[in-house]
């Protein structure tokens, strides 16, 4: 049984090296080009963080002001039924004095 021959490919090294070469350039190239895409969509979702932060704020205040809100209605509703009760009592005191 005959050895197998060697590639020539990876027997030859010139063959090799310009293969290396080749695929360091490429990889450079990928390198080069993904920076950049990464670089903007990076900036893209801080961006949207951004306005999401924002918006959050925003709601925050807002729950805040209802929350406010609603306690000066509580307090409103029992200053209206403490009047209510005062007026009733005088009436029917009144009513009754006749």
């Amino acid at each position: 049984m005959e050895p197998r021959r060697t590639s020539s490919v990876y027997s030859d090294t010139f063959e090799l090296d310009d293969l290396l070469l080749r695929l360091t350039k490429q990889a450079d190239e990928q390198y080069d080009t993904a920076i950049p895409l990464i670089l903007q969509e990076n900036m893209t979702l801080y961006g949207k963080l951004t306005a999401t932060r924002e918006l959050w704020r925003t709601m925050l205040g807002l729950m805040r002001e209802l929350f406010e809100l609603a306690d000066q209605l509580h307090a409103l509703l029992r200053t209206t039924r403490s009047t209510l009760e005062q007026e009733r009592i005088s009436y029917l005191a009144n009513c009754t004095a006749f």
